[in-house]
């Protein structure tokens, strides 16, 4: 708390007083009687229009007059000398973006799936994303992640079957050539009605690690469909869409 200098008062080190104006000043020096600006016993903590209002503390760091201010966005370690104040300011670290590393990636091609056995659905194009996240050569099924971490993926499929009755489609992920452990989903796909697959996971992909949609079915006749711009089709279908991007930095070991 600041007050106004008395004569009579007994000063100790990091009292601090007005003299008859706005300036405040900070006892360096055990006194009484001896009227700020000395600098011998005094110091300038800050001058006429100065901001103390932007700070959240003033407190007196050691018997040597030296001062701490600190404030949400820094610290100013102040040091005493003649009518001035010495200041040094410290910042804190400023964080990371969410993240970096992101990418969408997208096929305008149908794709037939095999009767009976695994289809790696593939990609070909990128519509947006960071350097650091890729494929190779479109077409592809593979994207590769340059630094590991903990990751979101989406994916959406336009499933869609062409031949009578009714078909069973699955869809997992696969990460760097191993399946993902309860990353499987399943939609019963009827004759020419489209089913949109979208399914979301949270996976640790290692630097230089891939993840690819591996789908099966139990019939030829079901297929990843893309629909190109049309009177009818303002906008077109890809037959999959897969976004992904970074949320964590990879955990720590045990």
């Amino acid at each position: 708390m600041t007050s106004q200098w008395k004569s009579f008062v007994n000063y100790r080190v990091g009292d601090q007083v007005q003299n008859g104006s706005s300036v405040i000043y900070g006892c360096i020096l055990v006194n009484t009687n001896e009227p700020p600006p000395n600098p011998t016993y005094w110091n300038v903590i800050t001058p006429v229009g100065t901001g103390l209002t932007s700070l959240q503390a003033l407190t007196s760091a050691d018997n040597g007059g030296n001062l701490v201010l600190a404030s949400p966005t820094a610290t100013f370690t102040t040091t005493p000398s003649t009518g001035t104040i010495d200041m040094t300011i410290a910042y804190p670290i400023v964080p990371d973006a969410p993240t970096t590393s992101y990418a969408s990636f997208y096929s305008n091609t149908t794709q037939v799936l095999a009767s009976g056995a695994e289809t790696l659905l593939t990609y070909d194009a990128k519509s947006i994303g960071s350097a650091d996240i890729t494929i190779g050569v479109f077409p592809s099924s593979l994207i590769t992640v340059v630094n590991g971490g903990i990751y979101k993926f989406l994916f959406s499929i336009q499933v869609d079957r062409t031949g009578l009755l009714t078909g069973d489609f699955q869809a997992w992920i696969r990460v760097n050539g191993t399946d993902v452990p309860e990353s499987n989903t399943q939609v019963i796909v009827n004759q020419n009605i489209q089913t949109l697959s979208t399914c979301e996971f949270i996976v640790d992909i290692g630097a230089g690690q891939t993840i690819e949609v591996v789908c099966w079915s139990n019939s030829a006749n079901n297929q990843a469909l893309a629909v190109p711009i049309s009177p009818t089709t303002p906008v077109a279908i890809p037959s999959i869409i897969a976004n992904i991007y970074k949320l964590a930095p990879p955990p720590t070991p045990p």
